[in-house]
């Protein structure tokens, strides 16, 4: 009786509108439904199958939700609607709070799709003279395709929930009208106004704090202290490109720490594959990666790459001075603290990984200065204010410099033949006539244009034109009720009530069809942005793969840069 008592009390603060009636059924009704189920006869338990005890509790628990469910929807409303009149701002948040909840995970498996997409994109610009000799395009595209079919299916769910976060903010606002008119109706009806309006100015922003949400998630364990023992189980690789040819195929292999440990083999075998997957730039198909017995998959990506150093084979300079490139490969330190000494070596062997193997003058800035070498001659030339800057230039050089060896020459031209042939081939282009190749349309001939292209999907767009016809005509009929409703204080006893509730009724139906129009319309056109993205990125991405090889030799074409293009989300 004691326990009974706890919990009709505790059932009654959560819901002080339940009586005692609905309680005592709705713990009779799950009281008796397992006693009676939890007495089934032995043999049934004992010699039944798996699945027939699992589809035994489903059963169960769905005639106990079924048994529940009114007595749990007078509990959640009444509970609202009890909670409103003591503190209304919680109760208005507790919906904005809610929309979000759904979102975020949403946006996670979004970006997750997003990352293997750029991942691809990425391994086929990069190696974009293999694929062309392999002619390896349509099965590419065909790889990338099943990509975006996943991220539209993804963005489709996600249509709903952004139908229903702009339904419920437009219905939030006119309901409240209604509401209103139990009290002081214009003193109530302003702030609601502006509370509500204010409100509303957080929805172009609910998206990108989901986004942002999911992106700053700091998920995964972070160890204290690692010993530095790798080891790999039974690992099976194969990159998103050429998911049927696998580059590890049961490799097993432990690194002790404090150990050095080489592997070798011939060219293509995986050796530098290795490195991907221990670094989580992509996942094992099978098998483990252990850190000190913990599973890579386990830990913080940002954690584990900060606990590897890594020397790639190919040197790569940015696109800097000799100077702040050799400054931004000192970790934690200032380029302040090098010495001249320290900053004339690496310097030295920086021009040597680029290609320059000699070095004409020597010094530092002012001694060079000094000197009236070809090094004055070319401070001299960035001066862009001295109107003879032409003659300025080489004025201070007398050709004393003995020229390179041929075989140098020869030998430096040969390695970027490919580079340097496709740029002339560019340059020697006649230039391009303003608008040929780009042409500025109007909004209204680029949606003529989306809606020829998409010829099966033109009813949704005419739909979607019909809601925002429709959402048109919501202020003016606001204005139209609001000016009606003041008028209800010219009235005075029952005929005053009656009219405010007439009115009231009106914010409540006007609010309603917001509620349908807005909703219809949130999520047509998010399901319209899902079905255009990936139309036109599946053809932006055949037609990149058509071009020649000079297409990407140029700067503007680089990989990053095409990367970038296509997996960008607005």
């Amino acid at each position: 009786m004691k326990e009974e008592r706890g919990a009709r009390e505790l059932v009654r603060a959560v819901s002080p509108t339940l009586e005692d009636e609905d309680i005592t059924s709705m713990g009779y009704k799950a009281t008796s439904i397992m006693d009676k189920q939890l007495r089934l006869r032995i043999i049934f338990w004992r010699f039944s199958t798996s699945s027939d005890k699992i589809f035994q509790i489903v059963a169960v628990l769905a005639v106990i939700g079924a048994g529940t469910t009114r007595p749990l929807m007078a509990m959640v409303f009444g509970s609202l609607v009890h909670d409103f009149n003591r503190s209304a701002i919680i109760t208005l948040f507790s919906g904005f709070f809610t929309i979000p909840h759904f979102e975020t995970p949403a946006e996670g498996r979004t970006s997750l799709i997003y990352s293997d997409a750029a991942a691809l994109l990425e391994e086929v610009f990069s190696s974009i003279q293999t694929v062309m000799t392999m002619g390896a395009e349509p099965k590419l595209l065909e790889r990338y395709n099943s990509y975006l079919e996943k991220l539209k299916t993804s963005k489709l769910k996600r249509s709903l929930i952004s139908g229903v976060k702009l339904a419920l903010s437009y219905f939030a606002l006119l309901s409240a009208y209604a509401l209103a008119f139990c009290g002081n109706v214009v003193i109530v009806i302003l702030c609601v106004n502006m509370s509500t309006h204010a409100l509303r100015q957080l929805l172009p922003s609910w998206t990108m704090l989901a986004k942002a949400t999911s992106s700053a998630r700091n998920s995964g364990k972070f160890p204290d202290e690692i010993s530095g023992r790798i080891e790999l189980r039974e690992v099976r690789f194969a990159y998103p490109s050429k998911p049927s040819i696998e580059t590890l195929s049961d490799v097993s292999i432990v690194l002790e720490r404090g150990k050095t440990t080489a592997i070798t083999g011939f060219s293509g075998s995986g050796k530098s594959t290795i490195i991907g997957p221990l670094e989580r730039n992509y996942d094992v198909s099978s098998g483990e990666i252990l850190l000190d017995g913990e599973n890579v998959k386990d830990l913080n990506i940002g954690w584990l790459r900060n606990q590897i150093g890594l020397v790639q084979q190919e040197p790569i300079l940015f696109n800097d001075s000799i100077f702040q490139n050799v400054a931004n490969g000192l970790h934690n330190h200032r380029a302040s603290t090098l010495t001249q000494v320290q900053t004339s070596e690496l310097a030295h062997q920086a021009c040597t990984c680029a290609g320059y193997s000699r070095v004409i003058e020597e010094g530092t800035h002012a001694a060079l200065f000094n000197q009236g070498g070809i090094y004055q001659s070319l401070v001299k030339a960035q001066d862009l204010k001295s109107p003879d800057m032409e003659e300025s230039g080489t004025e201070g050089f007398d050709g004393s410099v003995p020229p390179i060896p041929d075989v140098v020459t020869q030998m430096t031209c040969d390695e970027k033949a490919p580079m340097n042939t496709a740029r002339t081939e560019i340059s020697a282009l006649p230039p391009i006539e303003s608008g040929a190749t780009s042409q500025q349309r109007t909004l209204i001939r680029c949606l003529g244009l989306i809606m020829r292209d998409l010829k099966h999907y033109r009813p949704l767009f005419i739909i979607g034109t019909l809601t925002c016809i429709i959402s048109g005509g919501i202020y003016p009929s606001q204005s139209i009720v609001f000016a009606n409703s003041v008028t209800v204080f010219e009235f005075h006893g029952g005929l005053l009530k009656h009219n405010g509730t007439f009115w009231a009724l009106m914010w409540f139906i006007l609010a309603l069809g917001v509620c349908l129009d807005f909703g219809t319309m949130g999520t047509i056109f998010s399901a319209i942005a899902a079905i255009v993205g990936q139309h036109y990125r599946n053809s932006y991405f055949a037609a990149i793969l058509a071009q020649d090889a000079s297409f990407f030799a140029t700067n503007d074409h680089s990989p990053g840069s095409l990367t970038a293009q296509l997996t960008s989300r607005t």
